[in-house]
């Protein structure tokens, strides 16, 4: 019986960065993208990152949530 072809591939290193807006205080997009990106670059120290995906939750008038992952790469 035939298993077909082995998986093949490499294993994926990613980090996630959360920004959450809390009580009276709100951030800009731009400013909760750097703060989740931040924290994902933590773990990559003076390494090139590549931002592989970006989430956010919508408020009114502000982002609620922002989740950016990182992997190490250009």
């Amino acid at each position: 019986m035939s298993q077909g072809p082995s998986p093949t591939g490499r294993t994926a290193v990613a980090f996630l960065g959360i920004s959450i807006a809390e009580g009276e205080k709100h951030a800009t997009l731009e400013e909760a993208l750097h703060d989740a990106a931040e924290q994902a670059g933590n773990s990559f120290i003076d390494r090139t990152l590549r931002v592989v995906h970006i989430e956010f939750i919508p408020g009114n008038p502000h982002i609620k949530e922002v989740k950016v992952i990182v992997t190490p790469g250009a």
